[in-house]
């Protein structure tokens, strides 16, 4: 209120608050006063939108083309100063046929031009090539004031310095002709006062913008001497400019020339030293950017609205006409109806019928009507659904970018012209003025040695075949080294021409660290494997060894002191030395039996795995240390004969850990076949163990082995122990599909 009230006081409008208002604690209300007081065509362009549009309602009313025409140009020239470029080109093209309509020739090589215009600077490639088709016209007439359009528009396609200023300046020379002879024509002495800015005399075009009081050009031209001044180095002549601009912006309340004199002030307190007022109106020029974004988005969904609307209207109207006729068509039969009536009863149920059957049509068309109006209505809404959308997503891109680490560039050729989301230097660990300086061969800088040249290939645009490609490549950072992919995509003119190129670029460090990470377990998976298959073999060699080396020959003393004891002749003390031989052969047999089970569990051929391993948990049962429980459920023929050995090994070691290690008094052990896994579960009272000490410590080859054992059997182990609580092992592994 106490702002309001201000203004009031002195004069002023809210416009003038953008002094005011501090742009980083204030954003709300700078936002506020930007949406709703300036505009990207300005307070008077915008009223004379209003008025030319109605204009257009009563000269379409009356047929009248010409001035229809006329208005058509006006409206698109307005849009084009906002750089609304494609509800210019619309205006333009619905003038264009209005002048094909009558033949005017000269009217449609203007026409044509201003078409080239709205293309060059939306950059889009045009359905023709308007400048050429405007020239081959131009040839036919002696109209000056044309002619210098044309050399003006040509000036812009042209790389040759000499060969634009010569262009421009013919442009200059003739239009100051066609002006000296109008002297009082507004509209050709702003074209002078535009050709005159091209051409660099910036003072005399300013001028000429002030004398016949287009605000608008004023502020353009006042910007482009302050750029001028920027690039001299003469900072304080440059601001003075701008500032000029500023008030005159705000005055007519020009949003998109307010923008661009933020950034012009923001450039040249940068070039001077003043980083605080830069970034001041950095801020600002970044506000403003936003509503233009917005109001931008909302006129080409007005013009969407628009056309979709018409289209909507001739399709009612079309409905219409078909309806009008099936209702003549109605009446005429209804009036023969009428005349037969008084010749047959018969014709007279035929002609009923007939109707009920033309009335039947026309339901059918009310009910096609009405699901007309139903699909309108649901487009309407898809259509405020998909602004909504627009806006969402454009934000969802951002996030998603950044988490992504990923970037978007484009190097527009014809320019060479560097694009880059803001993604793109934070990945680079850089800032955006080195990108922007360096354009494309930054990466050339940055990337590794080994890289540089196939980056140099890849970014060409005549050395690989497809239109699409990637590279995955290394960038040499000051504290880092990053792996980045990029990929490229090849833009073409109708006729097959690279125009540009675009593509993305994204950090995978962390995804080729992964890799590295994989490639490096899966060979500690291969080493492990092959380590534990020749565990297996050595076992089993060392049972064949014992079997038939150490358990033959222990025979053999049993079996010699067995006959020696048959022999009568023999002492006392002899007899008792021999059964004593015969009696600890015997031992030794059983414990080289023992021995061999455990190294090489012959059982697990001739009685199945579910046998052997109760065998094996029965024998340490036997030792009468703790009591040992345990369910073991029909595990036969589930795994094949290797991985079969692995779950007795598996079970093997979880009893010996418990026998060796925990000083429990009683333990369990439970095999379940659950759907498609194998559940083991093997449970003691003991002395328990730290989890997270041992697993980030692993050096017992027991348990390293029980571990890589249950890797290559695709399984997961999960263990639960405490110091004094016990511990509880619960290992899970997958079946076949059909087992």
């Amino acid at each position: 209120m106490f702002v309001n009230l201000f203004f009031q006081t002195y004069g002023q409008t809210s416009v003038d608050s953008l002094d005011i208002y501090d742009p980083f604690e204030q954003i709300v209300d700078i936002r506020r006063i930007v949406a709703n007081e300036l505009s990207i065509l300005g307070s008077k362009e915008t009223r004379l939108i209003e008025e030319y549009e109605s204009q257009l309602r009563v000269y379409k009313k009356g047929e009248q083309d010409s001035l229809t025409s006329i208005v058509l140009l006006k409206i698109g020239d307005i849009y084009f100063r906002g750089a609304i470029y494609d509800m210019a080109m619309d205006a333009y093209y619905n003038a264009l046929e209005i002048y094909e309509k009558i033949n005017d020739s000269l009217s449609i090589a203007r026409t044509k031009i201003k078409l080239f215009r709205a293309y060059y600077f939306a950059d889009l490639t045009a359905k023709s090539n308007y400048l050429l088709e405007a020239e081959e016209i131009l040839k036919k007439y002696d109209d000056p004031a044309s002619l210098a359009l044309l050399y003006y528009a040509q000036s812009s396609l042209t790389k040759d310095d000499a060969e634009r200023k010569m262009l421009r300046d013919k442009a200059v020379t003739i239009q100051s002709l066609v002006v000296s002879q109008v002297k009082n024509d507004t509209v050709q002495h702003l074209i002078l006062a535009s050709f005159l800015n091209a051409s660099g005399h910036y003072e005399e075009a300013i001028n000429m913008a002030q004398k016949f009081g287009d605000d608008w050009l004023v502020v353009l031209f006042l910007n482009n001497l302050g750029y001028k001044y920027v690039l001299d180095g003469e900072y304080n002549k440059a601001i003075k400019y701008f500032e000029q601009s500023y008030k005159l912006s705000k005055k007519g309340k020009f949003k998109t020339l307010l923008r661009n004199v933020y950034e012009n002030l923001s450039r040249a307190y940068r070039k001077k030293g003043d980083w605080k007022k830069a970034t001041y109106y950095l801020q600002l020029m970044k506000i403003v950017s936003e509503s233009l974004y917005s109001e931008g988005f909302t006129y080409q969904m007005n013009s969407v609205q628009l056309k979709h609307d018409a289209q909507r209207r001739a399709f009612e109207n079309e409905l219409l006409r078909s309806e009008k006729k099936l209702l003549a068509e109605s009446v005429s039969k209804e009036k023969l109806l009428n005349t037969l009536l008084i010749l047959l009863i018969i014709v007279i149920v035929v002609i009923l019928f007939y109707v009920f059957l033309i009335n039947r049509k026309l339901k059918t068309v009310n009910t096609a009507l009405d699901k007309q109006n139903i699909e309108i209505q649901l487009k309407q809404n898809e259509l405020r659904e998909l602004y909504e959308s627009l806006q969402q997503s454009e934000k969802n891109l951002k996030d998603a970018q950044a988490t992504a680490h990923l970037a978007d560039w484009q190097y527009v050729l014809k320019t060479k012209e560097f694009r880059f989301s803001e993604q793109f230097p934070i990945i680079f660990e850089t800032e955006k003025e080195l990108i922007k300086e360096y354009g494309l061969s930054y990466l050339f800088e940055i990337s590794s040695p080994d890289d540089s040249n196939l980056i140099k290939t890849f970014l060409g645009v005549n050395t690989l075949p497809n239109d699409e490609h990637e590279l995955d490549f290394k960038v040499n950072l000051s504290e880092n080294i990053k792996w980045i992919k990029i990929k490229k995509v090849l833009v073409r003119n109708d006729d097959s021409e690279i125009v540009s190129l675009f593509g993305t670029v994204q950090d995978i460090s962390e995804l080729k660290e992964k890799e590295e990470n994989k490639i490096k377990f899966a060979e500690q998976q291969s080493f492990n494997r092959k380590l534990i298959d020749y565990l297996e073999e050595e076992r089993k060699r060392i049972a064949g060894d014992l079997h038939d080396g150490l358990g033959q020959n222990i025979l053999l003393i049993k079996n010699r002191a067995m006959l020696s004891l048959q022999n009568d002749s023999i002492d006392d003390e002899s007899r008792r030395q021999l059964t004593e031989i015969n009696s600890l052969s015997s031992n030794l047999l059983d414990i080289v039996k023992e021995i061999s089970f455990n190294l090489r569990p012959a059982h697990l051929e001739r009685l199945g795995l579910t046998d052997t391993i109760i065998s094996s948990i029965e024998t340490a049962k036997e030792i009468g240390i703790l009591d040992l429980n345990f369910n073991i459920d029909q595990i036969d023929n589930l795994l094949d004969h290797e991985n079969e050995i692995h779950v007795f090994r598996i079970l093997q070691e979880g009893i010996n850990n418990i026998l060796k290690h925990s000083e429990a008094e009683s333990a369990s052990i439970n095999i379940v076949r659950e759907n498609n896994r194998l559940i083991i579960f093997i449970r003691d009272d003991g002395k328990g163990f730290d989890v997270k000490l041992l697993q980030s410590n692993v050096k017992g080859f027991g348990l390293r082995n029980l571990i890589n054992r249950v890797e290559i059997l695709h399984g997961k182990m999960k263990i639960e122990s405490s110091i004094n609580n016990g511990t509880l092992i619960e290992i899970k592994i997958p079946l076949e599909p059909n087992s």
